[in-house]
């Protein structure tokens, strides 16, 4: 309780104002110093274009001059006298007021490109490094191609590259800060956490044990590109839209099993291509080897991407209604042409080699080729789906229904009911109990409710007892719609606190 708190502010929360103000003045009970700002206005879109002046205990926020009507809110965290952030939410209308917007992504289109460049390089270095390393220790195992494998070292270096500047990237883009922030530790840390930190990990992990079997013998070399491609499964496995449908006993495996098939595929491209330039002796050899580990590889590939696609798509419409189906639609056509160009590989091209016609060489690599741009096509595309909710995820925006949320904790279970239950303005009933479902009296009781992405600051409201032995808060104020995070913290008496969190979606 030692840090900043808000005093006051100019327009005040809750304030409904004739015309849009050109600032708002926030005074906080000791000097502090201006951290991060962010203003969605009443069309729910989030306005960057903040300029904050300390003036000692109080902090000047220039606003933009096209607010529209309604309820604006400002996110605000400042840096305490004692070097701790501290953050909160201000609201106030312009015109009248609003009962709150449906949330809308920040414009960033640099940010955006520069997430799906870097996932596309990553991926692309990933899935050729990794599955090449695969086909020179187990396809093509007869043949020592250092010099191909430099290469391969190099690319998988790049690589290694890409997923750590990826960490940075996914760290702008959790805290909506600009590129100079990549210079901050904390930017990093952010990009690390949850899940993402540890596919990072796993793909690093499998960049560098591929790297490891084009340095070692033989058998070292067979066992490490193995456990390089596991590794590369299970760090796509481990996170992303994919992986977090349900089910997931179903999903996870199947994630592991496309993007494993997928590299053993695309990683013998460039090397059947610089036996076919090069002239080399075992390219026949090598097609052969390759054909066959096909057949085992391609069709459980489809099948998984079969199934993957329908968890994350559900109804034929969403295929060319939202985003994520144009991509996926696309990719089906590019899949498509990549399979008619390997079934001509097999079929036609291959026995012309094994027949040793004068142009077969020629007519292959030109084919390889072709696989080669598809591939990098398909990978380009499945990198937009970074950017890209699924169908799946859009429809489980879908309001809940009943405006009440039970939280059941160890030493405290508490039942809120919000009315009406939507984005604006909410009355909360809170109906608290003992973990043995006796009454529960605290000497205070306090709400807390934020974003569940973190996209603006968590506020909180004070509780005061009702005659029914519950506890009520008035002007709830949801801003924005999507899932938010509620906190229920009761302070029992001076050295016990409990504290209990669930969430909730609220829509228009």
């Amino acid at each position: 309780m030692a840090h900043a708190s808000l005093v006051s502010s100019d327009p005040s929360d809750g304030a409904v104002l004739r015309a849009a103000p050109g600032e708002i003045t926030l005074r906080f009970n000791e000097p502090v110093s201006p951290l991060v700002f962010k203003l969605i206005d009443a069309k729910g879109v989030a306005r960057p274009d903040l300029a904050a002046m300390s003036r000692g205990e109080a902090v000047e926020i220039r606003l933009p001059p096209d607010l529209p009507v309604g309820t604006q809110t400002l996110s605000y965290r400042v840096i305490s006298a004692d070097g701790h952030p501290v953050g909160g939410v201000v609201a106030f209308s312009v015109g009248m007021p609003g009962g709150g917007t449906s949330a809308v992504a920040p414009e960033n289109s640099a940010l955006a490109m520069a997430i799906w460049a870097v996932r596309a390089i990553m991926l692309g270095a990933m899935f050729a490094g990794v599955g090449g390393a695969f086909f020179l220790g187990w396809i093509a195992r007869d043949v020592a191609d250092r010099r191909f494998a430099r290469g391969l070292r190099a690319l998988l270096g790049v690589g290694v590259a890409a997923i750590a500047l990826s960490i940075g990237l996914q760290g702008l883009d959790m805290t909506d800060l600009g590129a100079a922030a990549l210079t901050s530790a904390s930017i990093w840390i952010a990009g690390a956490s949850g899940s993402f930190g540890a596919s990072a990990a796993l793909a690093i992990a499998a960049c560098l044990l591929a790297m490891g079997s084009l340095l070692s013998s033989a058998a070292w070399s067979r066992l490490l590109s193995a456990l390089a491609l596991a590794g590369l499964g299970a760090a796509f496995a481990a996170t992303g839209h994919a992986s977090a449908a349900p089910p997931q006993w179903a999903t996870r495996p199947a994630v592991f099993l496309h993007v494993v098939a997928a590299a053993v595929w695309i990683g013998a491209l460039a090397p059947l291509a610089s036996r076919a330039s090069a002239g080399a002796p075992d390219l026949l050899a090598a097609l052969r080897r390759f054909s066959a580990v096909a057949l085992w590889v391609v069709p459980p590939q489809l099948c998984a991407g079969l199934l993957l696609a329908f968890a994350q798509v559900g109804a034929l419409d969403a295929l060319w209604l939202t985003a994520y189906g144009e991509i996926l639609s696309a990719k089906l056509v590019a899949v498509a042409l990549l399979l008619g160009l390997a079934t001509l590989n097999w079929i036609v091209l291959t026995p012309a080699v094994a027949r040793g016609g004068p142009d077969a060489r020629r007519w292959i690599l030109r084919s390889i080729a072709g696989e080669i741009a598809v591939a990098a096509m398909i990978l380009m595309l499945v990198s937009g789906w970074r950017l890209t909710p699924p169908p799946r995820a859009l429809a489980a925006r879908t309001p809940p229904g009943p405006s009440m949320l039970h939280i059941h904790g160890e030493r405290m279970m508490a039942t809120l009911t919000f009315s009406p239950g939507r984005v604006g303005r909410n009355r909360v009933h809170i109906d608290l109990l003992t973990g043995d479902f006796t009454p529960m009296i605290p000497r205070e009781l306090t709400l807390s409710l934020g974003p569940a992405d973190r996209s603006i600051e968590a506020r909180a409201y004070p509780a005061r007892p009702v005659g029914d032995g519950g506890y009520d808060i008035e002007g709830v104020f949801v801003p924005i719609s999507g899932v938010w995070t509620i906190e229920v913290s009761a302070l029992i008496d001076d050295f016990t606190k409990s504290e209990l969190s669930g969430e909730r979606e609220f829509a228009n």
